[in-house]
């Protein structure tokens, strides 16, 4: 069986470190057959362990050898330790460390070594280009940029919040519009983007023929059995689109039931949270677009120039209350997130409240009130479509405890209007710290208007008014700082910005090189 294979490799293994007398080789694929980088085996960190050694693509060693040490090199490693020698004796310069006068021979016979190589790798053509590679990451000329952007600055906020996270980054994709080699691959499945498409689909269904989410459960509860399988089959078809060739294997069968559970319990959450609340759905997929019932969104930058954003909201729901109608806005998202009063401030967290803006200023305007403002906002929330909703291997057997695991991982999350009234119409138990469906509590809400204290996730309405405003000034600057063509290779420094960026082997921010 699978366990006793696993053991006799490890047998194999341990027989090879024990029958080693004087050198042992260790061969690790650093690529797989499309190129694409290898993680490092488990067994490679257990032999290190049992060994003392650290093991570095082709060369084990149990520390940082000089480049003057006796060793054997590949002319990739060997270069590489080249340019790390060179930094380091840059860092020394720059510490005044190289006139040391104790180690002043020591590091003339360094410079002579590392110079006698570095002419050896200028022969080179293919290491010449990078030893000679300079970082050339100046502003656009003004008639690039003329030519590029013209009167109008056309954009999208996830562009924006892009060049926000780094210029270079920005520039690359959408202006340069470099792509990544394409690769030959088995049609792979973006769980994210299938599960919003079916909630689409299905959204759609309800809105065509006139079906309130309320009316899809069972004493209010429990998805009725007719739209299980109404769902059931705009899964397959998205299924059959995607993964046609793939039809009769395991995979597609184990997909096909995984889609199924989770969407099911997340169009079944989503009609509860309609059940227990009196917002109603005013529509799905809003577009900002030309010849749209709302047109892009747009922003005077200067007097020669106006910026165009275009892009769409999921889902947007009304509450008419005495003479206002409360909105909300809601986001599908693939992944746990939420919502940042620091991170839109900053400029790299805007889509949700350009979007509320835009919509209560479109429906205000269609409203033509003067100056009275009709359309308030009620909250900018975020959805989670993940297919890991629970890890349960305890709790398995235990049906309540499941069910409280699910609504906690469904709740939506973001900032909420700081009024109780209006909260509890969002969700009539909101008092319920178990079967409430906003990630907001009653008793946080109370305690922040009772004490006059701030809290990140509720705002009083001048307060979400003012974010409201604030968000155009961030957009506008972010505009206007594109039309100046920079493009400088400057990530956003609060987060990862290069951990998963595409491009860093263009811009060589963290390269060795």
């Amino acid at each position: 069986n699978s366990v006793s294979k696993l053991n006799m490799e490890y047998f194999n293994i341990y027989e090879a470190l024990n029958n080693t007398i004087e050198n042992l080789y260790i061969s690790i694929p650093s690529l797989d057959v499309a190129n694409n980088a290898l993680r490092k085996s488990s067994l490679v960190t257990s032999i290190e362990n049992m060994t003392g050694l650290k093991i570095y693509g082709d060369i084990s060693t149990n520390d940082e050898k000089s480049i003057l040490d006796k060793d054997f090199y590949s002319k990739d490693k060997l270069f590489e330790k080249l340019v790390y020698n060179i930094k380091e004796i840059e860092n020394d310069i720059n510490k005044n460390k190289i006139d040391d006068k104790s180690n002043k021979e020591d590091n003339i016979k360094k410079i002579e070594s590392l110079l006698a190589i570095y002419n050896i790798f200028l022969e080179d053509n293919s290491y010449r280009e990078l030893l000679e590679y300079i970082k050339d990451d100046n502003n656009l000329s003004q008639e690039v940029i003329d030519d590029i952007y013209q009167k109008a600055l056309i954009t999208s906020v996830s562009k924006l919040e892009k060049f926000r996270k780094c210029p270079f980054s920005y520039y690359i994709n959408y202006i340069l519009k470099l792509k990544e080699n394409k690769e030959f691959e088995i049609t792979s499945l973006d769980s994210g983007s299938f599960m919003h498409n079916v909630l689409d689909d299905f959204s759609t269904y309800l809105q065509k023929n006139n079906i309130a989410w309320q009316m899809i459960l069972d004493d209010g509860k429990v998805l009725n059995e007719k739209y299980k399988n109404v769902l059931k089959d705009i899964i397959l078809n998205e299924l059959d689109v995607i993964l046609k060739k793939q039809k009769e294997s395991v995979k597609y069968e184990i997909l096909k039931q995984k889609f199924i559970n989770t969407m099911q319990n997340v169009v079944q959450i989503i009609a509860i949270s309609f059940n227990q609340s009196e917002f109603k759905p005013y529509g799905y997929e809003i577009e900002f677009k030309d010849k749209s019932v709302f047109l892009p969104i747009t922003l005077k930058i200067d007097d020669n120039h106006e910026m165009k954003i275009i892009g769409k909201i999921d889902r947007a729901d009304i509450l008419n209350y005495k003479d206002k109608s409360y909105v909300r806005i809601v986001d599908y998202k693939s992944s746990d997130k939420t919502l940042d009063i620091d991170k839109i401030k900053e400029g790299i967290s805007l889509q949700l409240v350009t979007y509320l803006k835009a919509f209560i200023d479109n429906l205000n305007e269609n409203e033509n009130n003067g100056n009275e403002k009709k359309y308030l906002p009620a909250g900018m929330l975020y959805f989670n479509l993940s297919d890991r909703l629970v890890t349960l291997s305890d709790y398995t057997q235990d049906e309540d405890i499941i069910k409280s695991k699910v609504i906690e991982k469904l709740r939506m999350k973001g900032i909420f209007l700081k009024d109780v009234t209006i909260l509890e119409m969002m969700d009539k138990k909101l008092g319920d710290t178990k079967e409430r469906l906003i990630d907001i509590s009653k008793s946080t809400v109370e305690s922040s208007i009772k004490n006059g204290k701030k809290t990140k996730k509720a705002l009083d309405e001048e307060e979400f008014n003012n974010l409201l405003e604030m968000s155009q000034d961030i957009l506008i600057k972010l505009g206007k700082e594109v039309l100046t063509g920079n493009v400088k290779i400057n990530p956003y420094k609060k987060e990862e910005t290069c951990k998963y960026c595409k491009y860093s082997s263009i811009c060589r921010k963290n390269s060795i090189v």
